[in-house]
């Protein structure tokens, strides 16, 4: 009598965690388009340098934090990055919600077409923070495939310019 007790007390926890990551699951939320635009809008010199001049802006409802980088082509192609590589961006830049700012980069003074790279990171939410931890709980007990299904984090976003040349 005793034995099958405890037998349904822990069907019973199983079938808690289960519904807990399901739950978890159905309220993930699906990862939207970064809320910022970016537009060139010139050139500006000073004594020693040409800068391109760019405007960033904040098309969402809340503050966000973004890096930038000016790539240059070389060999008629992009810069590829492979995964794992820092990039240096530089940031990190605070903007808030619906606004903008301008962002000056020194330019190539090669002449070689050059594009701003904006990496964008969205704030998390109580909800992603909460679903965070658990999904970390999980991964620390060695149910790393449960906390997968609660939360794999939050991905950035990577916006970049058109092609530009001086």
């Amino acid at each position: 009598m005793q034995r099958a007790r405890k037998t349904w007390i822990y069907l019973f926890l199983i079938a808690c965690v289960v519904a807990i990551a399901v739950l978890f699951t159905c309220l993930r939320t699906s990862e939207r388009p970064c809320s910022l635009a970016i537009q060139f809008i010139g050139f500006a010199n000073d004594a020693m340098q040409t800068y391109g001049v760019f405007i960033v802006t904040n098309r969402s409802d809340v503050s966000l934090q973004f890096r930038a980088l000016t790539e240059t082509k070389a060999n008629g192609s992009w810069p590829v990055y492979p995964i794992g590589t820092p990039l240096l961006h530089t940031g990190p830049y605070d903007i808030p919600a619906h606004q903008s700012r301008e962002l000056r980069t020194p330019l190539p003074t090669n002449g070689t077409p050059f594009r701003m790279s904006i990496a964008c990171l969205e704030p998390w939410t109580r909800s992603e923070n909460a679903r965070w931890s658990v999904s970390v709980w999980f991964r620390d007990h060695k149910l790393p495939g449960i906390g997968e299904l609660v939360s794999e984090g939050k991905h950035g976003h990577l916006i970049l310019s058109s092609e530009i040349q001086k």
